[in-house]
């Protein structure tokens, strides 16, 4: 009985494995959406300023509430820092903490930049220091520079 199970087993494996699908059997691909399906690599923005041979990058995750950022700073005459960058969009102003390793070290500093169209336009203004970590004084009257704006470059890096 055994022998006979396992022979017929055999014979509809194999009678499946013959079988060829005609053309008109084959269904479409199924192009809609399924849940649990969503990408884990958030949408983001990146933006540049070059001058020179000093050079900012910045790679910003797009969605709303907290935010996160990659920034690098990469200064010819200096040394590189780069980091991570935390904050918040409040109408038109990108403000957050940049927290950073230079020179051996780990700093935080405040920065801010006000959106305009494909840019970012870097926050300049009195800045105090309390141990590690660099913060607006009057985060108020933050002036924001045009001259120095930031453009918006494919995210590729």
């Amino acid at each position: 009985m055994k022998k006979s199970g396992l022979f017929v087993s055999l014979l509809l494996l194999l009678a499946a494995c013959n079988q060829q699908d005609s053309p008109a059997a084959e269904t479409p691909a199924d192009t809609t959406s399924r849940p649990g399906k969503l990408s884990t690599t958030p949408a983001k923005d990146c933006y540049a300023w070059i001058k020179g041979k000093d050079s900012i990058y910045f790679s910003l995750e797009l969605g709303t509430g907290i935010r996160n950022g990659r920034l690098v700073y990469a200064w010819a005459e200096k040394d590189r820092n780069e980091g991570v960058w935390k904050g918040t969009m409040d109408e038109n102003v990108l403000a957050g903490w940049y927290t950073f390793n230079s020179e051996g070290r780990q700093s935080v500093r405040q920065v801010a930049w006000k959106v305009v169209d494909n840019s970012l336009w870097p926050a300049s203004g009195p800045v105090k220091q309390q141990q590690d970590t660099f913060y607006f004084s009057d985060p108020v009257h933050l002036q924001f520079d045009s001259a120095q704006a930031w453009q918006q470059v494919p995210c590729d890096r």
